[in-house]
């Protein structure tokens, strides 16, 4: 099973007696994540500084609620935040990672094009610039359900159903 695109990220670690509250390493993450394309909560820029950590931790998980996954910077099992964190997003079925485990973002498709086949396409393209029997034989199968022709069709169907409809 494919797993759901992750678009926005929460980033979740150590703070309460480390140096700077780790700051740095949550900005460090967040350039990362960001770098890739990713939409980052990064806890480290969402409070004032003379909020309690009651209240951060409330302004924090609001901030979760909007994220589709939550990745865990090194050290993370000592805080008692980021395990609150970490609960809630797995009771919530939300994705949970170490930074190392982040996928790279698919690229989205450029509007207009069609994902095909690439063996389909590969077959029917040495058909045609092949031998003339090489492409009768593609036209003789075309109708079976798994050949190369029906294939790119159904996909190219698929796709056509899928774009907007110009106005005339």
């Amino acid at each position: 099973m494919h797993a759901p695109t992750l678009k926005r990220i929460y980033v979740s670690g150590p703070m309460t007696g480390l140096p700077d509250l780790n700051f740095p390493a949550f900005y460090a993450e967040a350039a990362r994540l960001e770098a890739m394309g990713y939409e980052v909560v990064n806890p480290a820029s969402l409070n004032p500084a003379n909020a309690t950590w009651s209240e951060c931790m409330r302004t924090d998980i609001a901030a979760l609620m909007t994220c589709d996954a939550l990745v865990l910077l090194p050290g993370w099992a000592d805080s008692n935040g980021a395990m609150v964190e970490l609960q809630l997003a797995h009771r919530l079925g939300m994705r949970v990672l170490t930074t190392a485990e982040i996928p790279a973002p698919e690229a989205p498709a450029a509007a207009g094009t069609i994902a095909v086949d690439a063996d389909a396409l590969r077959t029917i393209l040495q058909a045609l610039l092949g031998s003339p029997h090489l492409i009768r034989e593609q036209q003789a199968f075309a109708d079976l359900p798994n050949s190369a022709i029906s294939k790119l069709v159904d996909q190219y169907e698929a796709w056509a159903t899928e774009q907007p409809r110009k106005q005339a």
